[in-house]
């Protein structure tokens, strides 16, 4: 059976300091996957239990994301390398000069988000000579140090959200 084809989306939390961030677009549009479908999904908090609805629309290289009672982002997803698991690096556009990075991993029935917090993974960010600013902010310069951090993020990383496909907890697949 192939794996749920969603995706979990970082929005307006994920723009908090602590983040993995650049400057510039660290992935590239001719990079971009689509591993999602357009549709409606759910997400789940790990750490408290709050679902909320997330809808989303393929434009171009990138996705239009809406959480529910949220502003519609933009994002976008790249393959990366993690062992055996099916792992994609997302970048989420918050302004022209602003771009924040995380993780999906898809598992069987759902796919696990994995928002990298500069403190809380700083031996990834670290590895690569990326290191937290005054914000508490890691703001990576280069693509190849952010891929790599976030490839061992997908490896070793904590689980922020799940997603689930109508995720009303039926069965998937």
């Amino acid at each position: 059976m192939k794996p749920l084809r969603i995706v979990a989306v970082a929005v307006a939390a994920l723009v908090l300091a602590g983040c993995w961030m650049s400057k510039v677009p660290l992935l590239e549009p001719r990079e971009a996957v689509f591993p999602i479908r357009d549709g409606t999904y759910m997400r789940v908090n790990e750490l408290d239990g709050k679902r909320e609805q997330i809808v989303f629309r393929r434009r171009g290289a990138w996705y239009d994301v809406t959480v529910q009672g949220q502003a519609t982002q933009r994002l976008m997803f790249e393959e990366i390398d993690a062992g055996r698991m099916e792992a994609y690096a997302y970048m989420l556009r918050q302004s022209k000069d602003e771009y924040y990075y995380g993780v999906m991993v898809f598992r069987r029935r759902s796919i696990e988000e994995i928002r990298p917090d500069c403190a809380e993974d700083a031996e990834y960010a670290n590895a690569v000579g990326v290191h937290a600013n005054d914000d508490g902010e890691c703001v990576f310069k280069d693509r190849e140090s952010l891929i790599r951090a976030l490839e061992e993020v997908a490896l070793n990383g904590r689980v922020d959200y799940r997603i689930e496909e109508r995720g009303y907890g039926d069965p998937v697949g």
